[in-house]
């Protein structure tokens, strides 16, 4: 399921609420979400949890930024391996 890109004024609008509310505990591994001023973005995403974007969630928590993106890694490597499992299985191998 393809779904609109993440980002934009959404993705503004979420960083300028939870902004103000920092510190809290990010919702991937638990430790406090501070601004972080030296790193890209502040060093924190606001993350859709507790549904994922993909599975239509719409409500978002603030994440470390590499909280984040190892979250998105992992599922884009469980799309791509799933993905091959197929294709193999298709070829009969």
């Amino acid at each position: 399921m393809a779904s609109k890109k993440w980002g934009g004024r959404e993705s503004i609008n979420a960083r300028a609420y939870w902004k103000p509310l920092l510190p809290r505990p990010c919702c991937r591994c638990g430790r406090p979400v501070v601004p972080r001023p030296w790193l890209h973005a502040d060093g924190w995403h606001p993350d859709h949890w507790p549904v994922s974007r993909e599975d239509g969630g719409t409500q978002t928590w603030p994440a470390h930024a590499e909280c984040n993106l190892s979250a998105g890694g992992r599922r884009g490597a469980e799309i791509t391996n799933s993905a091959r499992k197929r294709r193999q299985g298709m070829s009969g191998v």
